[in-house]
């Protein structure tokens, strides 16, 4: 009876567990990285060199437009990434552009995506501010 009884509390614990950590890979409310500002005698050409190297280290894609770079991330040959790297001579932003298999819905106006998106954008802009800090940008 004691044997039946632990063995049941210690499947309801284990299926606990579970529950949680399916909920905490679902959609969270999406925020782009706040845009940063810098300091340095660059041009525009090095600065998008910078962005690029960063891009290309961490795994990204990059491919220009008249806008800025937009960067590309595969993951796990599933899931997919697609943001705008959008700067001037003082200040670049990261902004999502698109994704596919991470959950990106609008809820009442409020982006929501898998949280490892937001993590994932937030690495490319502490990319990017490395590269330039290394151009002694600050």
């Amino acid at each position: 009876m004691k044997t039946m009884q632990l063995l049941l509390i210690t499947v309801l614990v284990t299926g606990l567990f579970f529950v949680q950590d399916a909920t905490a890979r679902g959609a969270k409310p999406m925020v782009d990285p706040a845009r940063v500002s810098f300091d340095c005698d660059q041009d525009s050409k090095q600065i998008r060199h910078a962005i690029t190297m960063a891009m290309s280290t961490l795994g990204w894609t990059p491919s220009y437009t008249d806008d800025g770079v937009v960067g590309n991330i595969v993951v796990r040959g599933k899931h997919t990434l697609n943001v705008l790297v959008e700067y001037d001579l003082q200040s670049f932003d990261v902004n999502y552009l698109s994704s596919s298999n991470l959950k990106y819905k609008l809820k009442n106006g409020q982006p929501y995506i898998h949280a490892n998106a937001s993590s994932w954008m937030d690495n490319l802009k502490k990319g990017i501010s490395a590269q330039l800090m290394s151009m002694d940008c600050n």
